[in-house]
Parts: C-alpha cells; structure tokens; sequence
C-alpha cells in the first residue's frame, strides 16, 4: 500500500526580474523578481537574505507583496518604476514586512510560507515577488530564493 507524504525541493535562487535587483536595492527603491512558476507544486517557502549597508533608520524594514499570475502571463498592479507606491493600495498579497535591528552591517534570513501568507488562499500558478527597501540606507548584499512543497508518492 503506498502513502503520500510532503517533499521539500532544494533552494532555486529568483532572478532579478524588472527594476532594481535586491542585493543593492537602495532606500525607497522596489525591486521585482523574475517570474517563479510552480508547476503544481502545494506551497512555496520563500527564503530572503539581505544586509544593510549601514544603521537602519525610519521604518527598518523590507516590505514584500505577492504579485500571482492565474495564466502565467498576465500580472496586474505591478509598479512601472523603481519608485512607484502609487498602486500600493492594489497591490493584494501583502506577505511580511521583514523588521531589522538598528545595527549596522548585520545580515538578516527570513522565510515566507506563501501559502500561509496568502491567508491560506489557492497557490497561484506562476508568481513575482516585490520588496521595497523602506531601511533608510542601501542594501549591500542580498538574495531571494524559493523552495517547492510538493506530494511524493512512496
């Protein structure tokens, strides 16, 4: 008799999509991913890495939306500029405001389970990510990654 139980694939590093890239995303600059299609898979486990390149400031965070794609080729309210906030309020899948601490030059790891963060809402079938950097100072490095949560017959 064979069951079925969850498996987790390795970490595929997301490509910069449009406008800036995150590992030197400046303050007040939005960064899109390239486009991340899940091929059936049940969830996605996003991995964000990223550090500053001084003392956060002001708000101290990185903050990042889910922009899905039922069809994989049409995404809506995606902002046209590096500095577009003005479809902020369209933008639907608020996943995390990531916080960092007040020191500089430290490195931070954060992981997002889409479909929780989707309020436990169907997984798209393709997806981009945008994350603003709302840190006060540049990022010096950074990198996002996904990993699939998928069913494994044994």
């Amino acid at each position: 008799m064979s069951s079925t139980t969850q498996a987790l694939g390795t970490f595929t590093l997301i490509g910069a999509g449009s406008l800036d890239a995150i590992g030197t995303l400046a303050s007040g600059r939005n960064c899109i991913t390239d486009i991340v299609t899940l091929g059936g898979a049940l969830d996605l486990i996003l991995e964000i890495k990223a550090t500053a390149t001084g003392t956060p400031s002001g708000n101290k965070q990185l903050s990042v939306w889910a922009i899905p794609s039922v069809d994989g080729t049409n995404y809506t309210n995606v902002p046209t500029s590096n500095t577009d906030t003005t479809q902020d309020d369209a933008l639907q899948n608020p996943l995390a405001n990531i916080p960092f601490p007040a020191v500089s030059n430290q490195p931070i790891t954060f992981y997002i389970n889409l479909r929780q963060a989707l309020r436990g809402g169907p997984v798209p079938a393709s997806v981009k990510f945008l994350v603003r950097n709302d840190l006060g100072v540049t990022l010096s490095s950074g990198s996002i990654s996904y990993r699939a949560v998928t069913l494994s017959a044994t």
